[in-house]
Formats: C-alpha cells, structure tokens, sequence
C-alpha cells in the first residue's frame, strides 16, 4: 500500500519537495505524509499546511477535496 505522499499527483509532490529544502515545517509535512496511508488520518492543520506548500488557495477547494484530498492525490491507485 503507498502512503500519501507517494500518492500525490506529481505537480502539488514537486512543489512540496522545493519548499521542504527551505522551510523545516514543509519537510515535517513531507514525513507526515509519508508515515500515512489513509487521508483522514490528517488534520485540517495537516491540509492547510499542503495548501501552503503546493502553492493552492483555500478558495480553490471544495469540501469533498478536504475531506477526501481529491484535488491533491493522484487517481491512479
């Protein structure tokens, strides 16, 4: 089973990789995301924190893709 970071789709993974070499708090979400398997094992912290970092807006999600992570995790699996 892949863990959520290898589950992202590969621009919002690119762009979380750049910010991780300059923020610590961006390279803590990069492990977070890798310890879990399951998107609701995150918090609403969690995924703002993913929003920051991949460069989205809140303004851009819906509900569903907050609770589910649609817009963030590719559909591939």
């Amino acid at each position: 089973m892949k863990n959520l970071y290898e589950l992202l789709r590969p621009n919002i993974k690119a762009t979380l990789e750049i910010n991780s070499l300059k923020y610590d708090s961006a390279k803590r979400l990069s492990y977070k995301l890798m310890a879990n398997n399951i998107w609701s094992d995150l918090t609403v912290s969690d995924v703002s924190d993913l929003c920051s970092y991949s460069d989205l807006y809140t303004y851009q999600l819906t509900p569903h893709d907050i609770m589910y992570g649609d817009k963030f995790l590719s559909k591939d699996e």
